[in-house]
């Protein structure tokens, strides 16, 4: 069990820009537990952890349009935790092909990698047990909206969400260079 006290203080850090830069989704079962190395919360090998002959899909987003986030709660009568995550992400114009992928994604279970504008990467979705990959899967919902004025967004809003027991895991940059991504 981790330590029930603080270990540690934090210098403030220098400023920061807020954001993600690029989303790239699989389905939970693609992530492989042989392939797949973490040491201290972070994923640190630097091949692909995916089964033989699954591929990420990229969902590049424009600048402020898309925000992951993490609650860590505590219940103190468990002395356990949970994390709620939740990806939200926009993609424009209204596309018979945006709307099938929405329809795809709605019945399946994903595990996603998050990049930040501070260039870190995190793996959502996943917990690990005894040292292997335990992918809870995240919930996927899709809506479009046309919008009214001719300025207003016309696209489609996705979110990705659901809860674990551990925080997600940073990623190395070199394992995020060395993804299998499928061509858009």
């Amino acid at each position: 069990m981790a330590s029930c006290f603080a270990t540690q203080g934090f210098p403030l850090d220098c400023k920061t820009v807020g954001g993600v830069t690029a989303i790239y989704l699989v389905e939970s079962t693609a992530v492989s537990a042989s392939r797949l190395t973490i040491v201290s919360g972070s994923v640190t090998n630097t091949g692909s952890f995916l089964s033989t002959g699954k591929m990420f899909y990229l969902y590049a987003q424009h600048t402020q349009q898309a925000d992951w986030t993490e609650q860590v709660k505590s219940n103190p009568a468990n002395q356990s935790i949970e994390v709620d995550e939740k990806l939200t992400f926009t993609l424009f114009k209204s596309d018979v092909n945006k709307r099938n992928e929405a329809m795809n994604l709605a019945g399946t279970d994903v595990v996603a990698l998050v990049t930040l504008n501070d260039s870190t990467s995190w793996l959502v979705g996943s917990t690990f047990v005894a040292g292997a990959p335990n992918p809870l899967g995240l919930n996927f919902e899709g809506s479009y909206s046309s919008g009214k004025n001719f300025t207003d967004k016309n696209g489609w809003n996705y979110t990705v969400s659901g809860q674990s027991t551990a925080p997600a895991y940073q990623v190395s940059a070199s394992l995020i260079a060395a993804l299998t991504v499928a061509a858009p």
